[in-house]
């Protein structure tokens, strides 16, 4: 909590000390579409990798800072059939609606209302977001939500905050459109995205479905080395690493456009 809560005052006094600086006179729209990359638990080994979608706002303080508050969904998956740990056998989709708003530093001046404007313009982004989180997993032929089914004995949250940092560049058809790429990490406050953190729970305390699905090791042809029934891992065995939590990145291609009236050359 201390560290979200640093995070937090840190980016608001960013924006404080941005707007302190001035005005640009002019907002922008951006469109966004590319790829998701998963790092947790499961599937590690594998490719895991999904769709990434984002609508953005963005307004300039200066010629160097803005603010870009953004929406995206974002799917995630892993398969460990597909990765190194086919014996342990989970697997999850987590669609994602995520939030978040992020300050934006230009690493060059920019002044999109210069009618002579063109160019290249990079620059790095980072800030505070929010996402759903609600990982699923199919058996036999049933997709299931795994968040209620506890299945390491854990209610998580089907809400988490994440940090945003991003690099990227934008390259400027006019003084109003522009294409460019971006690359963003962001570092999850759960290590549950995949339903994945920790121990094996005693097989007999889960009720129904969930009995499945929190081990599938047996399901996969394998057995557990440490087993009561000969048939699911014991309680305390190791089923995912909680030592750090879950974190994801994007690739994506954008295209934006400027909401301004052309000034000339200052």
């Amino acid at each position: 909590m201390k560290i979200k809560t640093t995070v937090y005052l840190l980016f608001l006094n960013l924006c404080i000390i941005s707007f302190s600086q001035g005005s640009s006179d002019y907002d922008g729209a951006q469109f966004s579409m590319g790829s998701s990359f998963f790092h947790g638990d499961a599937g590690t080994g594998s490719a895991r990798i999904g769709l990434n979608l984002g609508v953005a706002y963005r307004h300039m303080f200066n010629k160097k800072w803005s603010v870009r508050p953004k929406f995206n969904y974002t799917s995630l998956n892993g398969d460990d059939s597909k990765g190194k740990n086919k014996e342990r056998n989970l697997s999850f989709k987590n669609k994602s609606l995520r939030g978040e708003i992020t300050l934006v530093h230009n690493f060059v001046e920019y002044d999109p209302g210069k009618i002579q404007f063109s160019g290249a313009s990079p620059y790095i982004a980072f800030g505070l977001g929010g996402m759903t989180n609600n990982p699923t997993a199919v058996y036999q032929g049933t997709t299931y939500d795994l968040q209620g089914l506890t299945t390491e004995g854990i209610n998580y949250s089907r809400f988490v905050f994440y940090l945003p940092l991003s690099l990227g560049i934008n390259i400027h058809i006019n003084n109003k459109t522009y294409i460019g790429f971006e690359y963003t990490f962001h570092y999850v406050f759960s290590d549950y995205l995949d339903d994945v953190s920790s121990e094996y729970i005693e097989n007999s305390k889960l009720n129904g479905v969930a009995k499945s699905l929190a081990d599938r090791t047996y399901e996969g042809g394998y057995t557990p080395t440490t087993t009561n029934d000969g048939k699911t891992w014991s309680e305390g065995s190791q089923r995912g690493s909680n030592n750090s939590n879950d974190f994801f990145s994007t690739f994506s291609f954008h295209i934006g456009y400027s909401f301004h009236k052309n000034r000339g050359r200052h």
